[in-house]
C-alpha cells in the first residue's frame, strides 16, 4: 500500500462514520524549513482534518522539503497523525506502507 492509498483509504473510512462521530475538535498544523509554523485548520471535523492532512503531506512543498512537518491534533491536544520530511508517516506508524517518503 502506498502512502496516497492509506490517505485515501482514511478519509474513506472517516466518511462513512455517523454524522455524531464528525465532532469539531480536530486541528491541523504545519511546520516549515525556516522554523516557522501555522495551524491551517481549528475545530473542524475529522473528514476535513484528514483532508487537509493528505493534501499538506502530499504537495510538492513537502515533496521537497519546505514543509518540514505536519501534524493533527485532536480536542484534548493530543497528536493523532503525525507526518514528518524524509520519515514520512510517523504516527500513526504502519509497517505495510511501501512508500514511506510520498513523492
Amino acid at each position: 500500500m502506498t502512502y496516497a492509498a492509506y490517505i485515501q483509504g482514511m478519509l474513506r473510512a472517516v466518511e462513512e462514520q455517523p454524522d455524531d462521530a464528525e465532532d469539531k475538535q480536530y486541528s491541523v498544523y504545519q511546520e516549515f524549513e525556516n522554523g516557522m509554523g501555522e495551524q491551517t485548520r481549528r475545530f473542524v471535523a475529522l473528514s476535513e482534518a484528514v483532508r487537509a492532512f493528505g493534501h499538506y503531506t502530499l504537495n510538492p512543498a513537502a515533496s521537497i522539503g519546505i514543509t518540514k512537518r505536519v501534524f493533527v491534533t485532536n480536542g484534548e491536544d493530543s497528536v493523532i497523525m503525525d507526518w514528518t520530511y524524509a520519515k514520512g508517516l510517523v504516527w500513526p506508524r504502519l509497517p505495510e506502507l511501501t512508500e514511506v517518503v510520498p513523492t
